[in-house]
């Protein structure tokens, strides 16, 4: 059902770098070995509006295999899982609270995210959930706890978000121009 779909897409595009020790650690500078990076091509497990999946490949022909790989605004980090050479320093970036909470959780507790996400798809869902990660009782320690605590990640969020991000159309999920 749906929930192995999810655990296809997290475990089979995300959770195979951890499972060989990598624990996503390159998107923070650290090497992963050779190994690692001969498996097939990552994709990300969600679609991100304005994302650069489609051109990539097109990038990484045009710059090579660069030394010091730097993503300003990460969004679902098409370009850097997409990188055809082994990884040697990347620095990724982004100022969505959510997004970033997301990679962490994945990193962190890759199996409680796919739980989360685990749900179907119902138009009030959507909505209230939306509502819940913007102004919930939790909403306003959660965005604290995330610029204070490099380590902080909240799985429920991580999943909630990414179950939304993958219905909302266009722009505007969990982002202050929806508020």
């Amino acid at each position: 059902g749906s929930l192995d779909r999810a655990r296809w897409c997290l475990g089979a595009k995300v959770m195979n770098l951890s499972e060989k020790r990598c624990s996503l650690g390159n998107f923070r500078g650290v090497q992963c070995t050779e190994r690692v990076v001969e498996r097939d091509r990552l994709k990300s497990p969600f679609i991100y509006f304005g994302g650069k999946a489609r051109c990539a490949d097109l990038i990484w022909s045009r710059i090579g295999d660069v030394h010091n790989w730097i993503e300003p605004f990460m969004g679902s980090l098409a370009v850097t899982l997409a990188r055809p050479h082994a990884p040697k320093v990347e620095t990724v970036n982004d100022l969505d609270d959510y997004l970033v909470n997301f990679w962490r959780s994945v990193q962190h507790d890759p199996d409680g995210v796919v739980e989360h996400a685990d749900y179907p798809i119902m138009e009030t869902d959507l909505h209230a959930r939306h509502r819940y990660l913007m102004y919930g009782p939790q909403s306003k320690e959660f965005h604290q706890r995330m610029l204070e605590d490099p380590d902080y990640h909240d799985v429920r969020f991580a999943g909630w978000w990414v179950w939304g991000i993958c219905q909302w159309i266009g722009s505007g999920w969990c982002s202050a121009k929806s508020a």
